[in-house]
């Protein structure tokens, strides 16, 4: 498996991953890019010197490399894991997101649309009168990207003003944070970018210092302060990558033939730091069915 940084939620994934293919059977490495673009290539080519019988590549920055010219003909049956949005994601969209596909692959897509919604909800829940929602985002990462044109729409569908954060790195973040709550933000969403998340207890204590709601789609970064975050729970992905493995391998199924695992909407859940909450006195109402982290 080939992960673009060495982040909890993609720990999460691998224990998720290891829980189904066990030990006794299977034997998993994991190769990390660190969070650098430059390092994409050096990562799969070390995956791929262990002549593995599977290949995992998590996020559409490591699939879309994985699945290049380079490497393509060398790739074994290749899971694309963790994919927000597979239709936006070329190189799936040139094998195929449906089957029958163009190569043994299959797609885990990660995130439903009720997910975006529910942000949404919550904000306005926490604060009905809230104006304007900034989004931290890199351009150049295509899961970000695609989040945030679904956030920007949402947030105009409901009469608030959507301010954009580009970033480019993870330098950039403390910089547009500030200038997205001097612009007047009264909540800053956090799409998956793992420049952004790598960055995640800056962006929460600008907020929490200025009363600004801090949410993201990725319940691992609560734990540096976020307020609250969307998310199916990475290690529920892990385990669902691990299910196709093993279907194949031990059913002899044809990845290029299999259906596109989809998260279900009941599997989303909404995460919220409890201690925050108390702090700043702020409560979901039951409906919401808030997964309480104790911190």
């Amino acid at each position: 498996m080939v992960v673009p940084a060495s982040i909890e939620a993609f720990k999460q994934l691998e224990s998720g991953l290891k829980e189904v293919c066990e030990d006794s059977l299977y034997s998993v490495r994991v190769f990390s890019a660190e969070g650098e673009a430059s390092k994409f290539n050096t990562a799969i080519e070390a995956a791929l010197i262990t002549k593995p019988d599977y290949f995992v590549a998590i996020g559409s920055q490591i699939a879309t490399s994985a699945l290049s010219d380079k490497f393509k003909e060398k790739m074994p049956p290749t899971i694309a894991g963790s994919i927000s949005i597979p239709s936006s994601v070329s190189v799936l969209e040139e094998i195929g997101i449906n089957p029958p596909r163009k190569f043994p692959l299959n797609i885990v897509s990660h995130v439903p649309f009720s997910s975006y919604q529910k942000i949404i909800d919550v904000i306005f829940a926490l604060k009905p009168s809230v104006k304007k929602i900034g989004i931290i985002y890199n351009e150049a990462e295509i899961n970000s990207k695609n989040m945030k044109n679904i956030f920007e729409d949402l947030i105009s569908q409901s009469e608030a003003v959507p301010l954009l954060g580009a970033i480019t790195s993870a330098e950039d973040v403390y910089n547009i944070t500030n200038k997205l709550i001097r612009d007047g933000a009264e909540a800053i969403i956090i799409p998956h970018d793992k420049n952004a998340t790598q960055k995640a207890a800056t962006i929460a204590k600008l907020c929490n210092d200025k009363n600004v709601i801090s949410c993201c789609l990725d319940d691992g970064i609560i734990k540096d302060g976020i307020m609250f975050a969307v998310s199916v729970p990475y290690k529920e992905v892990g385990k669902l990558i691990g299910k196709i493995i093993r279907n194949a391998n031990e059913n002899h199924k044809d990845l290029a033939q299999m259906p596109v695992i989809e998260i279900n909407d009941e599997d989303v859940r909404i995460f919220i730091n409890q201690k925050l909450f108390e702090e700043k006195g702020l409560e979901l109402s039951k409906s919401f069915n808030p997964q309480i982290i104790k911190l």
